[in-house]
C-alpha cells in the first residue's frame, strides 16, 4: 500500500455525562499532553422530527496539534480518528498507526476505567501505490464479473462492496460475531503539476461488532482486545488483494 488515508477506533455506547466541563478537560490534558493532544469542542446537529427543529450540541474532543488525530466524545460513541490532510505526516505501516490509536485509548480510558459500550469498530482506507492503466484494467478484472456489453472495456468509475460476518475474540475467552466489510474503487486525482489524471485504487476496511446486540458488554479492554484482531485482519486482506 502507498498511505492510509483515514483510521478508527470507535466504542459504542451512551457516554452523555463526558461533557466538556473543566474537572473532565483537565483530566484529559492531563493524560494526552505528551501525545501533543489539546482541548476543543465538536458541534453536532440532529433534526427533531417531533418539533420539527434542529438542535445543536456541544461534544468535547482532544485534537493534535497537526490536526491529523482526534479524540472525539459523541453523545453515542466515542471515536479516536486520523485523517490524512495532504501536506501532514502519513503512515505506510498498519502497525505504526494501530500503535498510536492503542496508545490514545490507554491514557483516554485511565479517566474513564468504568466506561462500558454496546458495540465496537475499527475502519481504515488505504491507497495503492500508482498503477499504469494496463495494471488498473488488471486489478478491476480479478474483482469483477464483468457482463457482456463491458466486457473488455476500461471502467472510468468502479467500485466493488463485500462483507462477510465472523466470530472475532473481544477477550482470551470470548468472541464476538462481526462484519468484515470490504470497500474497493478506483480514485481519480489530478497532478496539478503535469495536468494528468491520476489513477489509484482504495481500500476500505470496516470491522465491526454486529447491531443486533446491544447490551452493554464491552470494557475498553475489549476495545484493545478487538482492535489488535482487527489489525491482523486488515493486514490479511490488504495483502491478499495486494497479491503478497
Amino acid at each position: 500500500m502507498d498511505k492510509v488515508v483515514n483510521f478508527q477506533i470507535s466504542l459504542f455506547g451512551s457516554f452523555i455525562n463526558i461533557q466538556p466541563n473543566q474537572e473532565i478537560t483537565m483530566r484529559l490534558v492531563s493524560m494526552l499532553t505528551e501525545e501533543n493532544m489539546f482541548p476543543g469542542t465538536a458541534t453536532v446537529s440532529s433534526v427533531d422530527p417531533v418539533q420539527k427543529k434542529v438542535e445543536t450540541e456541544t461534544r468535547l474532543q482532544m485534537v493534535s496539534q497537526d490536526k491529523t488525530w482526534k479524540i472525539v466524545f459523541f453523545q453515542e460513541r466515542i471515536d479516536f480518528v486520523y485523517n490524512y490532510l495532504g501536506a501532514s505526516e502519513y503512515y505506510t505501516d498498519l502497525n505504526k498507526i494501530f500503535e498510536k490509536g492503542i496508545n490514545l485509548i490507554n491514557r483516554t480510558f485511565s479517566c474513564f476505567s468504568d466506561t462500558t459500550g454496546n458495540r465496537l469498530a475499527v475502519n481504515g482506507t488505504v491507497i495503492l501505490p500508482e498503477m499504469t492503466n494496463e495494471e488498473t484494467d488488471m486489478f478491476i478484472n480479478r474483482f469483477t464479473a464483468q457482463v457482456s456489453p463491458f466486457k473488455d472495456k476500461h471502467f472510468d468509475e468502479w467500485n466493488v462492496r463485500y462483507n462477510i460476518r465472523k466470530q472475532l475474540p473481544v477477550s482470551e475467552d470470548k468472541n464476538e460475531e462481526c462484519n468484515n466489510i470490504i470497500n474497493m474503487g478506483n480514485v481519480v486525482g489530478l497532478n496539478t503539476q503535469t495536468g494528468e489524471h491520476l489513477r489509484r485504487m482504495s481500500i476500505g476496511i470496516d470491522i465491526n461488532t454486529v447491531p443486533e446486540h446491544v447490551e452493554n458488554r464491552f470494557k475498553y479492554e475489549n476495545l484493545l482486545h478487538f482492535a489488535k484482531n482487527a489489525k491482523k485482519e486488515m493486514q490479511d486482506i490488504i495483502a491478499a488483494i495486494e497479491g503478497k
